[in-house]
């Protein structure tokens, strides 16, 4: 019998040619990876690196046949595996997203909100269709989908509100200073600020004021 070392040596190998950039041999390795006998949680691995490896080198086609077999399985087998098909449709999305079809990458993420809508994942694919609009120039769309986050997030009125309602709070006050909104921008900043000083999101909120008030302050 092989040692229980060389299925994660073999992941390991197949990782290291993709940040190689190595792209076919990666394509080969992780589609021989895949004729093994490997577990749930390693074979998703493996598919979610194939699928990396073919949106990165314009195989878009064969990406989203590995991307359906994905979240094929993630509905067979319930929400147990649905962070795999999470993350197929960011990838996806993020694909599209390079390439400025937005509505492409938006439909990606709302395709995840209609199939997995009862999963806490959903949250995730707001945000990320938040970024998506924010890449599009659409801030309004994008406000909404960061504002659905902290109005309805489950624990958003929580006292220790979790990481994705507090970077939704600051994405929403980015979302005004790409606006040129620069006062409201400064407001909502201060807020996040205020409320939540301890976060990374606050610390760059004082370095996101500092630049702005720069800018607001008038030339002689």
């Amino acid at each position: 019998a092989e040692s229980s070392f060389v299925v994660p040596a073999k992941i390991g190998e197949a990782k290291c040619l993709y940040r190689m950039r190595k792209l076919d041999e990666a394509i080969a390795a992780n589609n021989a990876l895949l004729k093994l006998t490997l577990n749930d949680s390693d074979r998703l691995k493996v598919s979610l690196s194939l699928l990396s490896c073919f949106l990165d080198s314009d195989r878009l086609q064969e990406a989203l046949t590995e991307a359906g077999r994905i979240r094929s399985e993630a509905d067979s087998r319930g929400h147990r595996q649905d962070w795999a098909a999470l993350d197929s449709y960011r990838r996806v999305a993020a694909y599209y997203q390079r390439k400025k079809e937005y509505p492409k990458a938006l439909a990606e993420m709302g395709e995840y909100i209609k199939r997995f809508g009862n999963s806490s994942g959903v949250w995730s694919a707001h945000f990320a269709m938040g970024d998506i609009y924010l890449s599009a120039h659409q801030y309004q769309q994008a406000r909404s989908e960061f504002e659905k986050i902290i109005r309805e997030h489950p624990k958003a009125g929580d006292k220790r509100r979790p990481d994705i309602v507090i970077y939704a709070l600051y994405r929403r006050a980015y979302s005004y200073e790409r606006e040129k909104n620069y006062a409201e921008a400064v407001t909502l900043y201060e807020t996040l600020i205020a409320d939540h000083p301890k976060t990374w999101q606050a610390k760059n909120a004082v370095k996101r004021i500092a630049a702005l008030k720069k800018k607001m302050t008038p030339r002689e």
